[in-house]
């Protein structure tokens, strides 16, 4: 691994994660849930997209992802997929806090991201990684963010884990 510190990590199924099992999409003002019982969550990888095919819940999955990048003390840094094909998928890449991940050779879902979204105009996907999936080059881009961490922590770096330094110095470096 790149970051061989790493001994922890949690695995949800997606529909279980979007609804009951953590972000809790559609049912109302329920927040999702303080998962320290969980250890602490630094990076998240979601290689999967979709969407609820309804933009009021795509909406509500979408601001609760970067609800819980603003709120949680952790700052986690999620790294998510873009569709591999030319058909964009609101969730997750949408999201403002988030690294979406393309494809190496460029075959993935590019573009704008649409009205009515949030932050219309936005490029997606912000970064390409070195495989030829989208499902292999987003895991490659978490264990990058978890290496970074892990430097961070090395060196006693508080800022350096949070998830917009993470974002930076990955956008920073790639060419």
């Amino acid at each position: 691994s790149l970051a061989p510190d790493v001994w922890l990590v949690n695995c949800w199924e997606v529909n279980d994660w979007l609804q009951n099992g953590f972000l809790r999409v559609a049912q109302g003002s329920s927040n999702p849930p303080d998962y320290q019982g969980l250890g602490i969550i630094k990076v998240w990888n979601h290689s999967w997209v979709g969407t609820f095919n309804n933009i009021n819940t795509d909406q509500d999955a979408l601001r609760r992802v970067d609800w819980v990048v603003e709120t949680d003390q952790n700052s986690p840094t999620f790294c998510v997929g873009v569709n591999n094909g030319n058909q964009t998928q609101a969730l997750l890449s949408y999201a403002w806090n988030v690294i979406s991940v393309g494809r190496r050779d460029g075959a993935h879902a590019w573009s704008d991201v649409p009205d009515p979204y949030e932050g219309a105009g936005r490029m997606n996907p912000v970064i390409t990684g070195t495989l030829y999936t989208t499902s292999e080059a987003t895991p490659t881009v978490s264990a990058t963010a978890a290496m970074l961490i892990q430097t961070a922590r090395d060196m006693n770096e508080d800022l350096g884990e949070a998830s917009e330094t993470i974002k930076a110095v990955l956008l920073a470096a790639a060419s």
